[in-house]
């Protein structure tokens, strides 16, 4: 049996990403960087992901997270209403708007 490798991290990516989905609101919020580069959801993505963080300072009320694997992404758009947004490895977008 041969196991692809490159396809189990994308694999491994849409999990994590369909978790983040499932999450409430509270789930989201921060209150600096390293807040989110600390919390473990972030560590259950594959080596390789990238994270990008924009807008998060000391108390900022809106804020992007900025994840991604290849050509796969979720977005975090901390604003009200928060946004999430993942785009899947075979490039379908689910989104989901939480107060």
């Amino acid at each position: 049996m041969i196991i692809d490798f490159q396809h189990e991290q994308q694999l491994r990516f849409d999990r994590q990403a369909g978790f983040l989905l499932q999450q409430k609101a509270s789930f989201f919020q921060f209150e600096q960087i390293a807040d989110v580069y600390n919390a473990e959801w972030l560590n259950a993505f594959p080596p390789g992901t990238q994270c990008s963080i924009s807008g998060l300072d000391d108390g900022a009320d809106e804020y992007g997270i900025q994840i991604s694997y290849k050509h796969q992404s979720v977005l975090i758009d901390y604003s009200q209403p928060i946004k999430l947004v993942h785009r899947d490895r075979n490039g379908v977008v689910h989104s989901m708007l939480l107060n």
